[in-house]
């Protein structure tokens, strides 16, 4: 009897962490379809200082990484 109450318990455990996880999930998408947008509204508004901040960001990483 002890172990079917464990099983029960641990098995409420687990579908409660199982809920938290999808919880922070969509939380987590939904954050990043706000980055997105944000950044897609600076692109279509600034579009020159968008390219020229993607130039540099690629010659800080090229600079940085060991060349092979």
């Amino acid at each position: 009897m002890a172990a079917a109450e464990m099983m029960e318990s641990l098995k409420d455990a687990v579908s409660d962490g199982t809920g938290d996880v999808s919880n922070a999930a969509a939380a987590a998408r939904e954050s990043l379809e706000d980055v997105e947008s944000q950044a897609r509204s600076f692109i279509r508004e600034y579009p020159l200082a968008s390219l020229a901040a993607a130039v540099v960001a690629g010659y800080l990483v090229a600079r940085l990484l060991p060349r092979f």
